[in-house]
């Protein structure tokens, strides 16, 4: 199949019928959409019941509710498409607060906000390869040089949550895609390291959070050293606005800023 880009025509995204469009390295490109396989596994099956309960519930809705996430879904914006935010409808903003409540256990709510969140400020210093992994395979021993995301100190309200997304490790991330990714904490732990501390050469109040034995509890693999894509989502628990503070690629295993290790029990230790 071929296609000719004209002055109506000249960028294409996603799928319609059996084909889908894509750009790669600047060219166009239209091919078969591959049909995926269906093995139901248990994570999936949760998706699909929470996409259904949710589905459920905006059926219920009455028609002023409804009318009422019509009215606000104007005032927000989905993901970017061709570089354009695009403006959801009612339904679209339901589910979308929906789910990321479902994400973190919250109950569904069938009104839309009427305050904006304030969520708290985050400056990231370093991915620190400071954390350590039991691994979970049958094999001894424990995986190290696992990312630590180390902010400067901040404590999280309790009206929000926080969730860490993490792919595998691998030298073809070079660029950040959510969808390569996969939640491994919704409540990750957080370790608040004060600037007295003999082990914290940075000289600053810091907050860091471990990644090694949420990614392990996930993967259920001993990871090379490579890259990886992580990102952060804060979470409103009330109304299940959500904003990313960071999306990240690159390596950890080099970056000791804090001379430290964290094991498994989130224990802090010399590094040396």
């Amino acid at each position: 199949m071929k296609f000719k880009p004209s002055i109506a025509f000249d960028e294409f995204s996603g799928s319609a019928g059996n084909v889908t469009a894509a750009k790669i390295n600047g060219r166009s490109y239209i091919k078969r959409k591959p049909i995926p396989t269906n093995p139901n596994t248990v994570k999936q099956q949760e998706v699909r019941n929470r996409f259904k309960e949710i589905a459920k519930a905006y059926k219920a809705l009455t028609q002023e509710k409804k009318n009422a996430w019509e009215l606000h879904s104007k005032k927000s914006f989905s993901r970017a498409i061709f570089g354009v935010k695009a403006t959801l409808s009612g339904i679209n903003l339901f589910q979308q607060v929906n789910q990321n409540l479902a994400l973190i256990n919250a109950p569904l709510v069938d009104t839309p906000a009427t305050n904006a969140t304030e969520f708290p400020q985050l400056s990231l210093i370093s991915v620190d390869g400071s954390s350590t992994g039991v691994n979970t395979v049958g094999e001894n021993g424990t995986t190290s040089c696992m990312p630590t995301l180390v902010f400067n100190k901040f404590e999280l309200p309790e009206g929000i949550a926080m969730i860490i997304r993490m792919s595998d490790f691998n030298d073809k991330h070079t660029k950040f895609k959510r969808a390569e990714t996969k939640m491994i904490s919704v409540a990750p732990t957080m370790l608040q390291f004060e600037s007295g501390n003999a082990l914290n050469n940075l000289k600053k109040d810091v907050t860091m959070i471990p990644l090694g034995q949420p990614w392990t509890d996930v993967y259920h693999q001993r990871p090379p050293l490579s890259s990886v894509m992580i990102s952060v989502d804060l979470v409103s628990k009330s109304d299940g606005s959500m904003i990313t503070v960071l999306e990240y690629v690159g390596n950890s295993y080099d970056t000791h800023v804090l001379d430290i290790m964290i094991d498994d029990k989130n224990e802090i230790r010399s590094f040396s």
